[in-house]
């Protein structure tokens, strides 16, 4: 499994969107949930892909 690219709402202040408030992730906290995702992009990298060690 992986990902190449993240597609996600935003805004600063989610309660008083004008439209998907509920799904949007607060602006505010972006600084901390990308740090997380480039740490978890750097340790999925870090080591080969299992179906490269799979005999074709």
């Amino acid at each position: 499994a992986g990902v190449a690219g993240i597609f996600m709402e935003t805004h600063p202040r989610p309660d008083e969107a004008l439209s998907d408030g509920p799904n949007a992730w607060p602006l505010a906290l972006m600084p901390e949930l990308l740090e997380t995702l480039i740490a978890l992009d750097a340790q999925v990298k870090a080591r080969p892909l299992a179906e490269s060690r799979v005999a074709r």
